[in-house]
């Protein structure tokens, strides 16, 4: 939905995506520039925040899945030295 707006400079735009609210940052010299540019900034806004968003869940993935290798890693370490240490206990 786009609402064009004209004053003494051009024509500015407000646009609605996802229950946001776009706006130009300048004046057009038409309704039609006004609006391709309005939504031009929501498209480059909202893939922002998707490529950020995937991002952070690409990272939140290597978090958990490195932690849970440590994890692994520490319990087999731990499980080894305890065999080693009862090994050298008997020895």
């Amino acid at each position: 939905m786009y609402e064009c707006y004209r004053d003494h400079s051009g024509y500015t735009c407000l646009v609605l995506v996802n229950g946001r609210e776009y706006q130009t940052d300048l004046a057009y010299e038409s309704d039609v520039l006004a609006q391709e540019n309005a939504a031009m900034r929501a498209f480059m806004v909202c893939r922002n925040f998707s490529v950020n968003g995937a991002q952070e869940t690409s990272r939140r993935r290597k978090s958990r899945h490195t932690s849970s290798r440590d994890s692994d890693r520490h319990s087999r370490r731990s499980g080894h030295h305890s065999s080693s240490s009862s090994t050298a206990s008997f020895d």
